[in-house]
């Protein structure tokens, strides 16, 4: 239940995080 949860946090951390290596 709660990696149900989590699982769409992680995805959306890791594409911001994407999205600041690419700005810098």
């Amino acid at each position: 239940m709660v990696k149900n949860d989590l699982s769409p946090l992680v995805s959306i951390i890791i594409l911001n995080y994407n999205a600041g290596n690419l700005l810098l």
